[in-house]
């Protein structure tokens, strides 16, 4: 795997919008603002954002502009505007080769996880399923932090979260895959589909209702991508972002129980509670690099 040199204060961040676009101008201005707190010096095309219905430019503008991002010197990591939809419409279009040839961080999530996960796949390059520059001014100073340090190369550091043992195991170890998981059942039956066998899997979601939660990960089931993997993480699972925390708990209790119903045969560690997603908590995560989960100490550690 290749990992991204890291960022020194005054290095310029491209935003790129590759799925869809952001009218809030106040959002994207204190997103922009955090990027600058942090000793970075953001660029941004008002061309990112435009509006081509639900998208922010048509498909080619997409393309080219991350690989142009990708292509120029002087930018040293570029992160996602915003999710939404459109990666998918896009992958086939992309230099994979162009993007192993200029390495550097790549940032989002939600749907851009579909194009994270393909950079890492197809190019060796380790991205970062983490916050897009629109949930920069809405997430918690952890997950601000742990995006600094990760831009600055300490992103190997032990996870010592709050997380819920949900199915124990014994130690085990593999790459990182995090995935938005519709976006995620998106690919199923595509040439974009991913291998997830003797991998980490980590897997949120947001604004979906129990029964359609409980298709997308039995659909998963049965296209064999919840069998032989090294371990499954669970990130926030939330009807939307202002339901209750009473609400969430229960909506991730009925992930949990279904996930335990589907993968009662597999031998794998589960884990619950893990921050990330679409809530306040949204830790960037290597994906690509091989981690271990540690259930008896509750630890995710980098291995070498």
């Amino acid at each position: 795997m290749i990992a991204p040199p890291p960022l020194s204060t005054g290095d310029q961040v491209a935003i790129v919008a590759p799925a869809g676009y952001l009218n809030d101008k106040t959002i994207l201005q204190k997103g922009l603002d955090i990027l600058e707190h942090l000793g970075f010096s953001p660029r941004y095309e008002e061309s990112a954002s435009q509006s081509h219905d639900y998208l922010s430019n048509p498909d080619g503008h997409r393309s080219r502009e991350l690989e142009t991002c990708f292509c120029d010197p002087d930018i040293k990591a570029i992160i996602a505007l915003r999710g939404g939809y459109g990666c998918l419409r896009i992958i086939s279009d992309l230099s994979w080769e162009k993007m192993k040839e200029n390495p550097k961080f790549f940032i989002g999530f939600s749907d851009i996880s579909i194009l994270a996960n393909q950079i890492t796949e197809k190019s060796g390059l380790i991205t970062f399923h983490g916050p897009t520059l629109s949930t920069l001014p809405l997430i918690d100073r952890t997950s601000i932090e742990r995006l600094n340090y990760c831009l600055r190369g300490s992103w190997q550091n032990p996870l010592k979260e709050n997380i819920e043992i949900v199915k124990k195991h014994e130690p085990t170890r593999g790459k990182l895959s995090c995935w938005n998981l519709a976006s995620l059942v998106s690919l199923l039956g595509t040439p974009f589909s991913p291998d997830l066998k003797n991998k980490i899997v980590l897997l949120e979601d947001i604004n979906e209702p129990p029964y359609r939660l409980d298709k997308l990960f039995t659909q998963l089931y049965h296209a064999g991508k919840l069998h032989d993997l090294s371990g499954l993480i669970l990130g926030s699972f939330s009807a939307d972002a202002n339901s209750d925390k009473l609400d969430n708990m229960r909506l991730e209790e009925f992930v949990w129980n279904r996930v335990l119903e589907l993968t009662q045969k597999e031998s794998y560690p589960i884990w619950g509670k893990f921050p990330i997603g679409h809530l306040e908590t949204n830790i960037a995560m290597p994906i690509g690099a091989y981690f271990q989960m540690s259930c008896e100490r509750g630890v995710l550690s980098f291995a070498e």
